[in-house]
């Protein structure tokens, strides 16, 4: 017998139709010419592969990749330090947009597989526009259309401006002037990472609070629910078939107390929760022994249920 996650499959019809009815495995085997991340790394999942295979992703052939690799030496493959793989998406993003090629597509604070990421940020960036890498490829064509190769010439030149007096000495080759833009350099790679830590850091913080919120929806829906069985069965009420008149304010007044009763017990920590409404509860019953129906202490005999 299959196991169960083969069936009931829904078939999305905005996919090809030749894949429509194949798993995601099925798909990424199909791609085999291209280079891809490894299947069961972060962001390749069904609509990344249905991307790729649909030509609305960003993809090159492994062949391709490994014929430009093959003239490249040890010193093209350094990596610039103090770059977070985050900011390298980032970059390799803006350049596939500015250069009209088809995005990544993976989504935001999605880190794919770290070696193929490499391989294709080094393929994509030849000229070494977004400092990813120390070095560029060795006679990589200029790409003057994109702000990007704009802003890496200028530099060049506004450098060459700097530091290239008119006798063709290089303040560069000077030691202490090196040295104190090295620090320059490298502390701005520092920043750029705390940066990126806190641009991670907000989206998750993002997610988190969702994640909050929704429960904190959810559990006010249980604590309603819960809170209205308690009253119904204990005035003898038939809550499912609508006996608890919830337009009463007498009931609602009642439920509404009861909900907090168990917001007290079920939700208030005792040791960390000091809210003011956790306090007072704390107060009123820390010296009652009130069973079920029985009055609730300082009430006057207002009881939370009926007929007693």
């Amino acid at each position: 017998m299959m196991p169960r996650r083969f069936f009931n499959r829904g078939v999305n019809p905005d996919e090809p139709a030749a894949i429509r009815n194949k798993y995601k495995i099925q798909i990424y085997n199909e791609l085999n010419e291209y280079l891809l991340p490894t299947i069961n790394s972060k962001g390749v999942n069904r609509a990344y592969v249905v991307g790729v295979y649909s030509n609305q992703l960003y993809r090159v052939r492994a062949q391709d990749i490994k014929l430009f690799e093959a003239r490249l030496l040890p010193q093209h493959l350094k990596r610039t330090p103090i770059l977070k793989y985050a900011e390298i998406v980032h970059k390799i993003s803006r350049i596939l947009e500015e250069s009209d090629q088809r995005p990544l597509g993976f989504a935001e604070g999605v880190i794919p597989e770290e070696t193929w990421l490499m391989r294709i940020a080094r393929y994509i960036d030849q000229q070494n526009v977004s400092g990813i890498f120390l070095e560029p490829v060795p006679n990589a064509l200029n790409n003057n259309n994109i702000m990007s190769q704009r802003m890496k010439t200028a530099k060049e030149n506004v450098q060459n401006f700097i530091f290239i007096q008119a006798n063709g000495r290089n303040l560069l080759e000077n030691s202490q002037i090196y040295g104190d833009l090295r620090k320059v350099w490298e502390t701005q790679k520092r920043l750029n990472g705390r940066i990126q830590e806190r641009i991670d850091t907000e989206r998750l913080l993002g997610v988190a609070n969702a994640k909050i919120q929704e429960e904190t929806v959810k559990l006010e829906d249980c604590l309603l629910k819960a809170g209205m069985t308690v009253f119904a069965i204990g005035n003898g009420l038939n809550q499912a078939n609508g006996l608890l008149d919830q337009n009463s304010v007498e009931h609602r007044n009642q439920v509404q107390e009861i909900i907090q009763l168990l917001r007290f017990i079920y939700v208030a920590d005792p040791v960390l929760n000091r809210e003011e409404w956790v306090i007072n509860l704390c107060n009123r019953y820390f010296n009652a022994n009130v069973g079920i129906g029985q009055n609730s202490p300082e009430r006057n005999g207002d009881e939370i249920y009926e007929g007693e």
